[in-house]
């Protein structure tokens, strides 16, 4: 929910600047919006691969 609002705030800001004729600014705005959203993602992936791989430890 939080990764679909912030994403959709980020992309109202590159709108924004690209409206105002600022369209570097507003792509960098979505590169950095992306590699965030990738970031978090990623660190929550691996949170539940550990969790995941320690049910699997003690089921052995």
């Amino acid at each position: 929910m939080y990764s679909a609002l912030f994403y959709q705030v980020g992309s109202l800001i590159s709108t924004i600047f690209e409206e105002l004729e600022y369209d570097s600014i507003g792509e960098l705005v979505m590169i950095a919006v992306r590699i965030v959203l990738l970031t978090y993602w990623l660190t929550e992936f691996a949170t539940v691969l550990s969790k995941f791989s320690s049910i699997l430890e003690k089921l052995q």
